[in-house]
């Protein structure tokens, strides 16, 4: 799936490669993402909680 990034997107990418954490840019996607499933996860917990009382 290609993806197109704004150019802030692709400087914080670079900033983080140069940090030597990370090996190449997929690696540096894939966590952003599991992050953002943690707090969508994180966030649907509390409006089910804020539901149900």
């Amino acid at each position: 799936m290609p993806i197109t990034l704004q150019p802030e997107q692709e400087q914080f990418i670079q900033t983080q490669l140069a940090t030597g954490r990370y090996t190449n840019a997929t690696e540096v996607i894939a966590e952003a993402l599991q992050l953002l499933e943690k707090r969508i996860t994180i966030s649907g917990s509390k409006n089910s909680a804020t539901k149900s009382t």
